[in-house]
């Protein structure tokens, strides 16, 4: 059985986690930037638009909100599909 302050602890954690994915989807709109689509703050991805995130945007929250803000002023706020496409199109792969 996982001890009660360990499990305070988690929930806490996964509450902040969500929070600041929220907040930072609203910020940004809280739409895709290439389709234009409504989802679930859980669902989009950020999108580096300088080449390569310095970290994965999805471990740092729960940190400091600030180097979260941080790493997404440089990204698009894209949903799953657009997000493949646009890595699909940049590999210029075809079908």
């Amino acid at each position: 059985m996982i001890p009660y302050k360990t499990y305070v602890s988690n929930k806490h954690k996964c509450l902040v986690r969500a929070a600041q994915q929220a907040y930072v989807v609203a910020l940004r709109g809280g739409r895709c930037e290439d389709c234009g689509n409504r989802h679930h703050p859980a669902v989009f991805d950020f999108h580096s638009i300088e080449g390569h995130h310095s970290r994965n945007v999805g471990s740092l929250y729960g940190g400091k909100l600030s180097k979260v803000l941080d790493e997404v002023s440089t990204c698009l706020l894209l949903c799953p599909t657009c997000h493949r496409i646009r890595h699909v199109e940049e590999r210029h792969d075809t079908y």
